[in-house]
């Protein structure tokens, strides 16, 4: 176990942490001192999805556990933000469909690799994808009110839009190292 695994394995124990801290705002229109705290501990989780990936490399301690455990950690502070906002900010069910099963598409096409002795690291794509959902899950933590709702709107359509996209790509990567795997050529 290495630094940034240890960094990994802190932010899904901050998982269950947000999620009671969401409970307990709940869903009132005003911002109360647990849904701050729950912003916090957002935040920290988000940037601990930075600090790992820093120490790894700045280390060499990239590892495969860190590959697969990394962007599983991201689904699963994505995944209990999202239920938290369906229950208490309105969040949409169908964005959450879409986000949820690229993300299980994705794991699967994961696993699936890596039983073949291939490695999938988090692309480019999927790093923005990230960034761009941790943002857009910040700002509906937040009560669906004022000059938010508008910025709230926009997040949630470029997250889902980023989100079909990088999970076509990996769609689209993942058949070339299945097809590869399998000793067929790439296409």
């Amino acid at each position: 176990m290495n630094p940034a695994n240890i960094v990994t394995w802190a932010r899904i124990a901050l998982i269950p942490v947000f999620v009671y801290l969401m409970y307990q705002a709940g869903s009132a229109r005003r911002i109360s001192a647990e849904l701050w705290l729950a912003v916090v501990v957002y935040l920290v989780a988000t940037f601990s999805d930075y600090l790992d990936g820093y120490l790894a490399r700045k280390l060499n301690a990239i590892t495969p556990m860190g590959q697969f455990l990394d962007p599983l950690a991201d689904k699963f502070l994505v995944l209990a933000a999202l239920v938290c906002m369906i229950l208490f900010r309105g969040f949409p069910i169908w964005a959450t469909l879409i986000i949820v099963l690229r993300e299980v598409a994705v794991v699967a096409l994961r696993s699936a690799a890596m039983k073949r002795g291939n490695s999938m690291p988090a692309a480019h794509h999927a790093k923005n994808k990230t960034a761009l959902q941790l943002v857009m899950v910040l700002a509906w933590l937040f009560p669906r009110t004022g000059a938010l709702v508008p910025v709230q709107d926009v997040l949630l359509y470029a997250g889902v839009a980023i989100t079909v996209y990088s999970g076509v790509r990996y769609g689209m990567l993942g058949r070339k190292l299945l097809t590869r795997a399998e000793g067929s050529p790439a296409t």
